[in-house]
């Protein structure tokens, strides 16, 4: 329970710090999206501009942070493979 307790401070610092990464690469993704044609031609329909941002423009700006969050997330799996050689013994498998 107590390195459980410890753990929380430095969970919630790494957590804040990937977020604002993530928050920076959405919004601009999110940019980009807006500038493009059929986000006009919905503003023109008179769709409202939370219509707009819901239905269009944050579904095709979800690509990029897909592809940046599975490479976060192999990271860690492929890391004990390449350094398995380096540090012979117990490791866990994955």
């Amino acid at each position: 329970m107590d390195v459980a307790r410890h753990l929380i401070l430095p969970t919630i610092t790494l957590a804040v710090v990937s977020a604002s990464g993530y928050m920076l690469i959405m919004r601009s993704s999110v940019v980009e999206v807006l500038a493009e044609d059929y986000i006009l031609t919905a503003k023109a329909k008179g769709l409202s501009t939370a219509k707009i941002l819901r239905d269009h423009a944050l579904k095709n700006a979800m690509l990029p942070m897909v592809t940046i969050i599975a490479l976060t997330l192999a990271i860690p799996l492929a890391a004990p493979s390449r350094s398995k050689p380096c540090f012979p013994g117990r490791a866990l498998a994955v």
